[in-house]
């Protein structure tokens, strides 16, 4: 919404964002958060302008809960899911 409402006007829509960062350890800081709102993320290095954000890839984190769920049934008996006749097997 805010990239087709921006001062130029609607008939100048803004195409992309960009941060640059000249601090590669500041780019890589902030690059999840950017990618996850379609931002592009660069860093200059060695007088080279790189951008981050087309090579991130996001690794999941599963959540403490879901962890723990997982932990607590690792070597417990768990029961099959009951068959649409619900006898379980």
């Amino acid at each position: 919404m805010a990239r087709r409402t921006q001062a130029l006007g609607p008939d100048r829509p803004v195409e992309r964002v960009a941060y640059v960062f000249m601090d590669a350890e500041a780019a890589h800081a902030h690059l999840h958060a950017l990618w996850l709102r379609e931002l592009e993320c660069w860093t200059i290095e060695q007088g080279d302008e790189i951008r981050l954000d087309t090579d991130h890839h996001a690794v999941p984190v599963k959540p403490d809960w879901v962890k723990e769920g997982e932990s607590a049934s690792d070597g417990a008996d768990v029961p099959a899911p009951a068959t649409s006749d619900g006898s379980g097997t």
